[in-house]
């Protein structure tokens, strides 16, 4: 991770809306700003370029020219080189070509860990998703049930999520997943869960410039492809499961039980389970 990108995350909770705004620009653009000036960033983020440069100055460079200095010298230059490998591609197949690039980079980030240890450790996992992403977090919260227990999606059927925020476990886990434009119950559930303290990780995208502000935990994706995409989602939910599984004991032998009950109770019509498929003979 480059110095802009933790100088950032460290003091996120501390900036005002116009700096949120930059700040999940500067953090999903990082490849562009060498090539970007105050000016522009402004026009694209809505924000006047004299808050750019305050911004900047907030982090601790005197110009927007020293962070390009920085950026040229880290390893931010390999996407370029990737970039330009895709340069023939249509416009679109580019933009998911390196949104790819750059889900696959996020188990690089400090807070993944930490993440991850959370929702295989955590007494009880709540998972909440909305609007056209709710299937995205039920199929999540489904596949995760099968990895360890006490899983719970919640619709807010009952209108006060009180299986979350009342008498909340200190050692429960919230997930959170939108992505613009954002259900009004989504913010209000974060707010609720940070003033109760529950541990809340978000999933999201760039433009969601509050999550950090209640929160450490949160991973933010690329979801503009020219029409609304939630490709990026569904890949960075399989590495994070892949992660949680990984850190559990032995999850294979709870897939493998909740496998003979579906076969008891539902069965399976033609083929086998390709995990009991034994191997050919030499």
């Amino acid at each position: 991770m480059s110095g802009i990108e933790e100088t950032i995350k460290k003091d996120s909770r501390t900036y005002t809306p116009s700096e949120q705004k930059l700040a999940t620009f500067f953090l999903a653009h990082l490849a562009e700003l060498p090539f970007e000036t105050a000016a522009s960033i402004g026009k694209r983020v809505k924000v006047s370029p004299m808050t750019v440069g305050r911004f900047i100055r907030k982090l601790g460079y005197a110009h927007l020219r020293d962070i390009k200095v920085e950026l040229r010298a880290s390893t931010v230059e390999r996407d370029w080189a990737e970039v330009s490998r895709t340069s023939f591609a249509p416009t679109s197949l580019q933009a998911k070509i390196k949104g790819v690039g750059e889900v696959h980079k996020i188990p690089e980030q400090p807070e993944w860990p930490l993440i991850v240890s959370m929702i295989a450790g955590a007494s009880v996992v709540y998972v909440a998703s909305f609007q056209v992403g709710r299937f995205l977090g039920l199929g999540f919260a489904t596949f995760l049930q099968n990895l360890r227990p006490d899983v719970r999606f919640c619709d807010g059927v009952d209108g006060s999520y009180g299986d979350i925020l009342l008498d909340p476990d200190p050692d429960a886990c919230l997930i959170l997943i939108d992505f613009r434009r954002y259900s009004r119950h989504f913010r209000l559930l974060a707010e609720e869960a940070a003033a109760r303290n529950i541990r809340t990780v978000i999933l999201t995208d760039y433009h969601c410039h509050w999550a950090r502000r209640l929160t450490d935990h949160v991973l933010m994706i690329e979801t503009d492809f020219g029409i609304r995409s939630l490709s990026m989602a569904q890949l960075l939910f399989e590495l994070l499961l892949a992660a949680v599984a990984a850190e559990l004991n032995e999850p294979d032998a709870r897939m493998d039980r909740l496998h003979q009950l579906r076969e008891k109770f539902i069965g399976f019509v033609g083929g086998e389970d390709p995990r009991r498929r034994k191997p050919p003979r030499s």
